[in-house]
């Protein structure tokens, strides 16, 4: 999901098809559970938090070269260390190139990443770090490899080879995406600390390709051409603006034997789809008269224009179709299509939430006790006199509890509730109904129950739930 991936605790607008460059991670961390599993804006079912590279007080230089199969090329570079004879400003740089191919025809990727950061610790209390991430990519969509007709139990996935592409030379996929993170840590006291996260980040696309619109081309009679596959163009430009913000206070506290630690906060996430973005698509069957129409009707061919493809009388498509038995991979002239011209409505959408959760321990036994309240406004045309908007508000508990039996065994149960609302701010609606109506909200409910055990100095791990 383009949507649900988390950098350093906090939602992004993410590449779909692409992987980003990885020269800046640290540690991809894999979350399971609902959202409330760790009180931040991700999917119920769990997500992926990718965890970037800090500044170190060390000296550390590392320049890296590496090549591969398709004709791929990789460098990073990654410079980290001091800035002042105190360590108290520290800097960390990495930048990563990538030239590769693919086993698919056509396919290709040129990007790089320049991620600076740095980290301000004048003592022991108080922490500051910025880091800024320049991602950019250059691609095509790979939407997979086309075969020959399925019928049940025959279909042949060798009908045709793996690097079968049905692209254009001319497609491409360029994405570009800008993130300024911000961190502030301050102790206030021996047991209190506040903590500030905030996040910006701006990404946008601009895409051109040709692909099939899933059916064979027809002929005069409207029977399929099965060595022909209909074809569909596509220009589209989109910007996506993100932000987070995320201040919370942690308190440790002990009475009477009872350990507490205490956690409340605040959860601030936006995206806007700004306005600006359009689409074109160009499909269909020409007519004599020099327009488009979206279907072929033989009952009406004489409206049609025809050619001879193959020795079939065919009706002459708006985009040219793709010949499966010989492919061929010439340069597109855009102009030749007539287009549909859409534009992307822009959209937004906007999550408060605030929280509290408490973990108790007493002795071996340990109580995980938290609420979080959610309120979620989404807006269609935002901006716009036609603007649309729809509230959603949850309350989402957790409870869990983990008891010690020795010191390899450990018994837990919990119960949590997950909760995320589906807003039109994906780029795959070009045109979204009403704000919030698309589908109900994603929500889990989960109750487990099991034993962890940690085995021959932790390096056998066995768990039963």
């Amino acid at each position: 999901n383009e949507e649900g991936v988390i950098i350093n605790g906090m939602r992004t607008r993410q590449n779909y098809f692409n992987q980003p460059l990885t020269s800046n991670l640290e540690r991809i961390e894999v979350i399971k559970g609902p959202a409330s599993a760790t009180f931040s804006s991700v999917d119920p079912g769990g997500s992926i938090n990718l965890v970037t590279k800090k500044p170190l007080p060390q000296q550390r230089r590392e320049i890296s070269i590496s090549g591969g199969s398709f004709s791929t090329f990789r460098g990073a570079l990654d410079f980290t260390g001091p800035m002042d004879e105190g360590k108290t400003l520290l800097y960390r740089l990495n930048v990563g190139y990538e030239n590769s191919k693919s086993f698919r025809d056509l396919q290709f990727r040129k990007g790089y990443i320049i991620a600076p950061s740095f980290s301000y610790i004048p003592n022991n209390k108080t922490s500051l770090s910025i880091e800024l991430v320049v991602n950019n990519s250059n691609s095509r969509l790979d939407r997979g490899q086309a075969i020959f007709g399925a019928t049940a139990s025959q279909t042949d996935l060798n009908s045709t080879p793996i690097r079968f592409n049905m692209g254009a030379s001319n497609d491409k996929f360029n994405t570009r995406d800008i993130m300024l993170m911000a961190n502030f840590s301050h102790k206030l006291g021996k047991n209190l600390s506040f903590n500030l996260a905030y996040m910006k980040q701006d990404w946008n696309e601009d895409l051109v390709e040709h692909r099939t619109n899933n059916a064979f081309a027809l002929d005069e009679n409207s029977q399929p051409i099965r060595s022909l596959a209909g074809m569909i163009a596509v220009q589209r430009q989109q910007k996506f603006s993100t932000e987070n913000l995320s201040p919370y206070f942690s308190l440790s506290a002990n009475s009477f034997g009872v350990e507490h630690q205490i956690v409340a906060g605040y959860d601030r996430i936006s995206t806007q789809k700004l306005r600006g973005g359009g689409s074109s698509t160009a499909q269909g069957y020409r007519l004599k008269d020099g327009t488009v129409t979206p279907r072929y009707d033989a009952a009406k061919k004489d409206l049609y224009q025809f050619s001879i493809v193959n020795g079939v009388n065919a009706p002459v498509p708006n985009v040219e179709d793709f010949n499966l038995l010989n492919p061929s991979y010439t340069l597109k002239n855009l102009s030749d299509y007539t287009f549909t011209k859409t534009e992307i409505a822009p959209a937004y959408y906007l999550v408060n939430a605030v929280y509290l959760q408490d973990q108790v321990t007493v002795g071996r036994f340990k109580l995980t006790i938290g609420l979080r309240q959610e309120w979620y406004e989404d807006y269609a045309n935002y901006q716009l006199a036609t603007e649309r908007k729809i509230n959603f508000a949850k309350l989402l508990p957790r409870l869990g509890a983990t008891f010690r039996i020795n010191p390899q065994i450990n018994a837990y149960a919990t119960y949590l509730q997950g909760y995320q609302p589906q807003g039109n701010t994906s780029s795959l609606v070009i045109t979204p109904p009403p704000s919030g109506s698309n589908f109900k909200p994603l929500e889990s409910d989960l109750r487990e129950f099991g034993i962890k055990s940690e085995w021959l100095d932790g390096n056998l791990m066995v768990n039963v739930a």
